[in-house]
């Protein structure tokens, strides 16, 4: 990190992940999958503040994927992605939005892709609680099959958007564990924090797909469903804590006729010592 003064700086970062954990120390199986392919890169992120209450990040990233994997990933691949994030705030209003676009290529193919999310509303502090809430948006491209491009976006390093892990798994299906792409997503989250060490969250999504896919889990709408998500986490003292997390997804016609509903439920206990 090079710091220009005090509101702008300049990240760089370089990385390399693995498809199999490298120094697994023991499975049943041999190896630990962690990856598609086995991938590297890096990127250069600018952070710099109009105000003190409008900062925005301005970057670039690069991955290049080895290939050898599933979900469109058995060649060679190198995506270039430039975006920008702006997150102005007053004592009331905030925003949090990013949009950014991917070229390079899928083996011999040439590849493109667009995202965007936007989050936004209002925000109510006081000292010992706060409150937000409001509308929020996200587009992520899918690969159009009339065209000869393959123009999925690809989240690049990965990672599990918001608290969700119940849709995650219907993702593998489409292109792998937590690589979200191919949606339209219209939402709605609230957020509360009632006192120091303790957070509720809920959130209500619903959900469209932008192109259709081939294969036996799916159907031939548009239609991914909807869904709700709600997440209570507590601190109890300096060793314990804990979460409760509920989600319901109601399907759509996007999936194959008659699949059902799911639900995750789950509590999770953690203490430090």
């Amino acid at each position: 990190t090079y710091r220009f003064s005090q509101f702008s700086s300049i990240d760089l970062v370089g990385l390399a992940s693995f498809a199999d954990d490298p120094i697994d120390l023991y499975n049943a199986r041999g190896q630990t999958i962690t990856n598609i392919t086995d991938e590297q890169g890096g990127w250069i992120w600018f952070k710099h503040r109009l105000s003190p209450r409008f900062p925005y990040h301005a970057y670039y990233i690069f991955k290049h994927e080895n290939g050898g994997g599933g979900f469109q990933r058995q060649e060679p691949s190198s995506i270039h992605t430039i975006g920008i994030q702006v997150k102005p705030e007053n004592d009331f209003l905030w925003l949090n939005a990013q949009i950014a676009g991917q070229a390079g290529n899928y083996g011999q193919v040439s590849r493109t892709g667009f995202g965007t999310i936007i989050y936004g509303g209002f925000q109510y502090k006081k000292k010992d609680w706060s409150m937000k809430a409001g509308p929020w948006y996200m587009y992520l491209s899918g690969d159009d099959p009339a065209t000869e491009k393959f123009e999925a976006f690809n989240n690049l390093y990965g990672g599990y958007p918001n608290d969700d892990e119940l849709y995650l798994n219907t993702w593998m299906r489409e292109s792998g564990l937590s690589m979200w792409t191919n949606i339209s997503l219209y939402g709605a989250y609230l957020e509360f924090n009632p006192t120091p060490g303790y957070n509720i969250r809920f959130w209500y999504h619903l959900m469209q797909a932008n192109h259709n896919v081939q294969g036996s889990f799916f159907g031939t709408g548009l239609n991914r469903g909807h869904m709700i998500m709600l997440k209570a986490m507590g601190e109890f003292g300096k060793r314990l804590k804990a979460y409760y997390m509920f989600e319901y997804l109601w399907t759509g016609d996007f999936y194959f006729n008659g699949a059902d509903n799911a639900i995750l439920s789950r509590i999770n206990l953690e203490w430090y010592f």
